[in-house]
């Protein structure tokens, strides 16, 4: 490592326990930061600065691009090989505005080194030099069907998607409008009126401007001999390249001289349409990103002024009745962007918002900012400090220090929160936060106000817009020019169905069975009891935090009350007690907890179809604050005020725009999630209580709103629902400080009340519903499926390998590769419910074509046994999936509350080891049987789902 490597720093990372190294590349220039934390989890990532010139996508379609095929592995799709047939537990590529990276991890060695090899492969020396299908794939190109002329591409149809999705087409608004000029007046993942414009040439120039080693920010972490991996990266790959000095300057422009005014408009459906759906806006850019100080300042004024419930930017816009939430977006860029929205409001009040805006900046400033609120905010940042991240906690530092080290600052400072957190609370003593809102917010001039209201329509207009020209496009075409496009269209149809020969896949580098550890690791568990009551003891490295989570099974709620237990969940720890007004209990909660959530999940027991749902309520604590918190939170499950309708109302509305916002973004689980309610009493519920059903009810609770009325139903729900005698208590922590814990919680639970109460079913029948959602989106999100217990089939683990063929061949060809799609996939769970999915989907009865299809798809599956054993490998995380102890800890408790032990989760694995071919094909018949059921749902574009209303028995808008 001495000999090809530079060592420019090491530091001691005490947060993250690890030692930092930061390195240079003494060849290239090629930059390297390590991290050796010991972590079984081993992570690598390269990422390239690659600032757009244009909203072309080029960088998003060369991110996909380069995943398919290499100089060493020969596939189509190495990166859907790995997927299928690695121990992986991330492999993924991602596209910012002005950087893309391309992140692997692994816990086996062996998988590790090779994912790494495959990536360094795919970004240095890709195939689509030598395959233009692969630009034309996942770029862009024309098709003629039916004498119609169009566009189809994964990332053009990715991104219709994502244009489609009201929020993001007001975030495009705002940027181009805060940044008129420069990269970020660019949208790196392409406009989808813009993408059809990139050429195959400036494609490839992107790359070769881009992707050296001069331009690479690499990363290391794990439990890695460090030497000998970056002696291969240097070895295979670094070596073989000379110093270029990077062309990839983040292009700025001149800073606005004063405030400015904008107005746009966004894409809304007929059905959808109300006056009141306006966005308003107001934009900063701060400047330059300097210091990861600046990044954590910016993260705590968004949670201080907006975010924490009764911050003061919030309240006072919501005590004015201007929109139904409001929340804050942060740039991910090397300009300190901050843009506070509000969301779904009547156009009318926009002069009102910016008046509030501004009077309550300037009251902080002036009469300064509550002591106690800084602290609690405070104490947040604390929290995720010691949290130290989920379970890829290394690849968030690599990003995290990405925001200091790719615009040429130390990696190794961008990693270290702990002592800015101290710097942070000592000037929360003086003024230093009042004086930062006047500089930042009423003194920077470079800041946009703008109101984006709806237009019904748009996207449609801009559709059929699109549709003309291409149609005049078509007709003026020469007969030789219409069939240039008809034989590249069937070549590219060849190219994508074409199987890699045998010589391809021999170059894509493989596990063996015997890499796999049969067993599944046991999560440590005690199982006791405090004061009478079940109590799972989860002994993990929590940092010095404890954690408490209470299960309240509330099965003998009748189906009106689990709705309304739903509604108590989504308002309690946001309304007043007592004597304490909403805000005070916020700050009251984050004074002495890392927070308090109430949560309404459903759980599926290992004897299906039994199931129960829960009230869970979750809680952290740092050491000797559990009796603090305990006081807090008994105050909300006891206390909370329901008689301020204004407040519930504003509540409420938060909820529903949350629930929003995620609906474009996650459409496929979404419907395959609705899909599965028509056939399993479990989902039917969950849907009732959490999902659509919950999301419709809420909006007719709104519409028709009557705060008396819901006072007294979520009073007698909260009465019923704390119950002593019904609850099971989860204790995460170090088991040295068990007993300390118990000890804490036996007062708070004396204080419960008891009720003998009866299970109350839920009512339930079978039925195909076949819902069409429709919305102004240009895509769709399609799923089909049904209940395998109903032909006599329970889940084994051979089902999870079936799910993985059909999802990364068959249904990954037909409708991504084939399709455009984004994605596609088809999931089996242990409850029976076999659902399939598209994600930003083109098509809709094609799709359910493709479905009805994998019967015979599966008939005529020819895999040797290598082949197989690939797919097999690919199954295993989900088996053992790499969480971190907190998440496995939450896991092993849903295990135990569901019956679910460690001999059966090996059982499924052993299955899954075992399987062999002719079990696989002897599926072939369930899955036209599955099919033939005929049991679907489509959320999607209006007017393509009113066009294919015989596939329907309803149609209904998605929004509300």
């Amino acid at each position: 490592m001495k000999e090809n490597y530079l060592l420019v720093k090491e530091k001691w990372i005490e947060e993250l326990k690890a030692r930092g190294l930061f390195l240079k590349h003494k060849k290239t220039g090629a930059q390297v930061l390590l991290l050796d934390n010991k972590n079984e989890n081993k992570t690598f990532a390269i990422g390239f600065r690659t600032p757009p010139e244009d909203s072309t996508g080029v960088a998003h379609i060369v991110e996909h691009s380069v995943l398919s095929g290499s100089r060493k592995y020969r596939t189509k799709e190495p990166f859907m090989d790995m997927i299928q047939s690695s121990m992986q537990t991330f492999l993924n590529a991602m596209t910012y505005p002005d950087k893309t990276l391309y992140p692997i991890s692994s816990r086996n060695t062996k998988d590790f080194l090779q994912l790494m090899d495959v990536y360094l492969d795919a970004v240095f020396y890709p195939r689509m030099y030598e395959l233009k299908e692969v630009f034309l794939q996942e770029g862009h190109h024309q098709e003629i069907h039916e004498g119609v002329l169009s566009y189809n591409g994964v990332v053009y149809n990715e991104m219709k998607g994502v244009y489609g999705d009201p929020i993001n087409q007001v975030s495009a608004a705002l940027g181009n409008f805060l940044h008129p000029k420069g990269t970020y007046s660019h949208d790196s993942g392409g406009d989808p009126r813009v993408i059809p414009s990139l050429t195959y040439e400036a494609f490839l120039d992107f790359h070769r401007r881009y992707y050296h080693p001069s331009n690479a920010y690499i990363f290391l972490a794990g439990d890695l001999d460090f030497d000998q991996v970056l002696d291969q990266i240097d070895r295979d790959y670094l070596s073989h390249f000379d110093y270029q000095a990077p062309k990839s300057d983040i292009v700025g422009h001149p800073p606005f001289k004063e405030p400015q005014s904008r107005e746009a408009t966004y894409s809304i459906s007929q059905e959808e349409y109300r006056e009141d759906k306006a966005f308003f806006a107001l934009a900063w850019d701060f400047g330059p990103l300097e210091s990861l100080k600046d990044q954590m300042l910016r993260a705590f004024l968004a949670d201080l002024l907006v975010q924490s419930e009764g911050a003061p930017l919030k309240t006072r816009l919501l005590e004015a009745g201007i929109g139904e939430d409001v929340y804050v977006e942060l740039s991910t860029s090397n300009r300190l962007d901050f843009t506070l929205y509000v969301h779904h409001a009547h156009p009318k009040t926009y002069p009102d918002f910016l008046r509030i805006v501004k009077e309550t900046l300037e009251d902080l400033v002036k009469e300064g900012i509550d002591k106690e609120e800084l602290a609690a905010v405070l104490n947040k940042f604390e929290f995720s400090i010691r949290q130290g991240g989920d379970a890829h906690k290394d690849l968030l530092a690599y990003i995290q220090s990405l925001g200091l080290w790719l615009y040429g600052q130390d990696p190794l400072e961008g990693l270290e929160m702990a002592p800015i957190l101290e710097d942070m609370r000592s000037a929360a003593q003086g003024r230093a936060y009042e004086d930062l809102i006047q500089g930042w917010f009423l003194d920077t001039p470079h800041r946009v106000q703008a109101l984006i209201t709806p237009q019904v329509g748009k996207g449609a207009k801009e559709d059929q817009a699109l549709a003309k020209k291409l149609a005049g496009d078509l007709e003026a075409m020469k007969e030789e020019e219409v069939q240039a496009i008809r034989d590249q269209q069937e070549a590219l149809f060849g190219f994508q169905l074409r199987e890699d020969t045998p010589e391809a896949k021999a170059t894509i580098p493989r596990l063996d069975l015997t890499d796999v550890e049969k067993a599944i690791a046991p999560t440590p568990r005690e199982e006791g009891d405090i004061e009478g009551i079940p109590t799972v003891f989860s002994d993990q490295p929590t940092n010095g935090i404890h954690y408490l989570r209470l299960a309240f099974d509330i099965s003998h709620l009748d189906k009106e009350e689990l709705f309304y237990a739903s509604l108590l969940s989504a308002l309690l720890g946001r309304l007043a007690t007592g004597d304490k007004s909403y805000a005070q209990v916020n700050k009251d909660i984050f004074l002495n907890t890392g927070g308090i959530q109430f949560s309404t999940p459903v759980y599926s027991h290992r004897i299906v179809p039994n199931y129960t749902p829960y009230m869970l309520v979750s809680m952290a604590t740092l050491e000797n604050k559990m009796e603090d918190g305990l006081r807090v939170l008994e105050e909300i499950m006891t206390q909370t005020r329901f008689d301020q309708a204004k407040r519930n109302q504003e509540a409420l509305l938060s909820t529903k725009t949350d629930f929003e916002a995620s609906i474009l973004s996650s459409g496929h689980s979404l419907m395959a999630d609705r899909l599965v309610s028509y056939f399993h009493e479990a989902a039917a519920l969950d849907q009732w209580m959490n999902n659509l059903d919950f999301y419709f009810n809420l909006a007719q609770v709104l519409g028709t709103f009557n705060n008396d009325l819901l006072e007294e139903k979520l009073r007698a729900v909260y009465d019923k629902v704390f119950l002593r005698n019904k609850l099971t208590i989860h204790l995460v922590s170090s088991s040295q400080d068990f007993d300390g814990l118990a000890h804490s919680l036996v007062p708070f639970l004396r204080g419960l009340k008891e009720a003998d109460l009866a299970p109350v079913p839920f009512p339930f029948s079978l039925q195909a519903k076949n819902e069409g959602f429709s919305s102004s989106s240009s895509v769709q999100y399609v799923s089909q499926g049904f209940d395998l217990g109903a032909f006599g089939q329970e889940f084994t683990g051979d089902l999870r390998v079936l799910a993985s063929i059909l999802s990364s061949s068959y249904l990954h060809n037909q409708i991504r590769a084939k399709g455009g799609a984004y994605g596609a996939g088809v999931r089996i769970s242990r409850t029976g419910a076999l659902a399939t999915y598209s994600y930003r989907d083109p098509k809709l009865k094609e799709t359910l074509g493709v479905y009805r299809g994998m019967g015979d798809f599966i008939r005529q599956l020819d895999l040797d046994q290598r082949a197989l054993s690939d797919f097999i490998i690919g199954t295993m995380n989900s088996f053992d999936p790499h969480l971190s102890p907190l998440g496995k800890a939450k896991l092993d408790f849903s295990n135990y509350l569901n019956g679910i032990d460690l001999a059966y989760r090996e059982e499924l694995k052993d299955q899954a080891l075992s399987t062999s071919l002719a079990q696989l094909k002897d599926r072939a018949d369930l899955l036209d049987q599955l099919m033939e059921k005929d049991f679907h749902v489509v959320m999607g574009n209006e007017d393509l789902i009113k066009k294919n209303k015989d596939l329907f028995k309803t149609i209904r808008p998605i929004f509300r």
